[in-house]
């Protein structure tokens, strides 16, 4: 009875600061993210279970992703849709949704993993995606991170690749990383996991701000900009075949830049979490091979997040049923496997997922 009242208390901490505004406001998002609620558990332990059925309001859950034009809003969009079984939803057993009885999942557009990470850090969100590298140094408080440290970082499941993506225009002059100086470049929004990536090209080439005319814009609108003529390069830092980049390829000529070895060696001594990536010859339409760096997206909460709860939304995910929402949702769905979730995976598991990992006989390098 005991254990069942602090259950009981988490969940009501979970849901201060829903009124009943609030709460039409999220529906009101959650159905225009069309995100689909599907997708329950099976097995759960009987006081869990039972706290559930007997639960008459919905727990929301806000996962943060990105802005619609890139990868981590469709992903985060797929994990939502896999977590969340509002209540009155058919059970699992019979043919309903295979997510967390009573929980309802949102995937919330943001500018990217900085935001991500400061919104959980603030409580604004109970989840978000973030890349690893960028998780790695806000968990230990590194100094771009001082002001941002988040000790209680916790990591539930590695999902897709990220690479460093440069466009330039098919008959530009620009043929090397070395001759961005000087140009107008898009840089990513401020928040974004974009702009870090960038930084760090910039200071590998030897670059500072002062070098370059930057451009501080979300994807989309760098897209924009990039078809105007308004950009002479864009930097995107994200999964790949992104959406954004598809579109953007089919309506003008691009090329991507390779990140000549000099530069990929400065990046990965300084941050070992990156690891040799290749972009495969019409990813985008007409765009060549190329070679790059990048690391792998994580799906991360607060460790202060219930053990139970957590372990119910990584069995969700996981759920054989999902597999052909994974698949059929996005290109980049094909990554998102229990058999690779902790492969790349640069903090601490959740106390919740390291339980289920464990069950499943998987283990953390």
């Amino acid at each position: 009875m005991t254990q069942a009242k602090n259950k009981s208390a988490v969940r009501q901490k979970q849901r201060e600061g829903y009124g009943s505004w609030h709460r039409r406001s999220f529906l009101r998002a959650f159905a225009a993210a069309g995100v689909v609620t599907a997708w329950p558990i099976l097995e759960r332990q009987k006081a869990w279970a039972q706290e559930i059925e007997d639960r008459q309001d919905p727990l929301y859950h806000r996962l943060g992703t990105g802005s619609s034009g890139g990868v981590y809003f469709p992903i985060g969009a797929l994990i939502a849709g896999a977590i969340s079984n509002p209540p009155g939803a058919r059970p699992c057993e019979k043919g309903g949704s295979c997510g967390v009885p009573g929980l309802i999942a949102a995937a919330q557009t943001t500018e990217g993993s900085v935001d991500n990470l400061k919104q959980i850090r603030n409580g604004t969100l109970e989840s978000g995606l973030i890349q690893a590298d960028i998780a790695l140094e806000a968990y230990q408080g590194e100094a771009a991170f001082k002001d941002l440290w988040v000790p209680g970082l916790r990591a539930l499941a590695a999902l897709h690749p990220e690479a460093l993506q440069v466009l330039v225009p098919r008959d530009s002059a620009i043929d090397t990383l070395e001759q961005l100086k000087g140009k107008r470049i898009g840089l990513g929004a401020k928040k974004s996991g974009t702009l870090v990536g960038s930084r760090l090209i910039l200071e590998a080439l030897g670059l500072s701000l002062d070098d370059i005319q930057p451009f501080y814009m979300a994807p989309v609108d760098a897209a924009q900009a990039f078809m105007a003529d308004e950009l002479d390069a864009m930097i995107f830092f994200g999964g790949y075949p992104a959406d954004l980049i598809v579109s953007l390829a089919q309506t003008v000529d691009i090329r991507l830049l390779s990140l000549p070895e000099p530069v990929a060696a400065h990046i990965r001594g300084a941050h070992p979490s990156f690891l040799p990536q290749t972009i495969a010859a019409e990813t985008y339409y007409g765009v060549e091979e190329i070679s790059t760096l990048g690391v792998k997206a994580l799906w991360v909460v607060h460790a202060d997040m219930d053990d139970d709860l957590v372990y119910d939304m990584v069995q969700a995910l996981w759920h054989p049923t999902v597999r052909s929402m994974l698949d059929a949702g996005h290109a980049l769905g094909q990554f998102l496997r229990p058999e690779t979730a902790l492969i790349g995976v640069t903090l601490p598991l959740h106390p919740g997922a390291l339980r289920y990992y464990r069950r499943r006989g998987l283990t953390l390098d």
